[in-house]
């Protein structure tokens, strides 16, 4: 994400020498880092993003030619619903499950082990959050008349 000058002015401004090395060889052991392909997204997660983008885009298309309206219109709530539906699918524990375990315990009588709640959070959520995001800014201009209504 950020470029290897950025970080060596960031370096040079504060002063400090990041682990105690010298700035040649924290830009060295960057370098070597970027030529590995040790970027911050992997190609296998940007693939995955870019097809949960595709997808997502075809049915709110599907969604708002069914509708008459345009894409721009319903984005941002078809994105709510992709974020939310695999944020709610990715995560164990939390309200819902303790709520059903109560319900077989007072069915049962076994008082079951109940789960922490954790979030799995991979690109699939982060290309729907994108969505919602750019749904979102579109939708904002929208109402401010920024992009202008649909002719009829």
């Amino acid at each position: 994400m950020w470029s290897l000058e950025f970080l060596c002015f960031l370096i040079i401004i504060y002063g400090k020498n990041y682990k105690n090395e010298t700035l040649f060889t924290y830009t060295r052991r960057i370098r070597k880092r970027i030529q590995k392909g040790g970027g911050y997204i992997k190609r296998k997660n940007l693939i995955i993003m870019m097809i949960t983008l595709i997808v997502e885009v075809i049915i709110t298309y599907y969604i708002a030619s069914f509708f008459s309206v345009r894409l721009i219109e319903v984005m941002f709530f078809t994105g709510i619903l992709f974020a939310g539906g695999i944020y709610y699918f990715s995560s164990s524990g939390g309200a819902m499950s303790r709520f059903f375990n109560a319900q077989v315990s007072g069915q049962m009588g076994f008082i079951q082990q109940s789960e922490r709640f954790t979030v799995k959070v991979g690109p699939v959520f982060w290309a729907s959050f994108i969505f919602l995001l750019v749904g979102l800014v579109l939708f904002i201009l929208l109402i401010t008349g920024v992009i202008p209504p649909q002719e009829m």
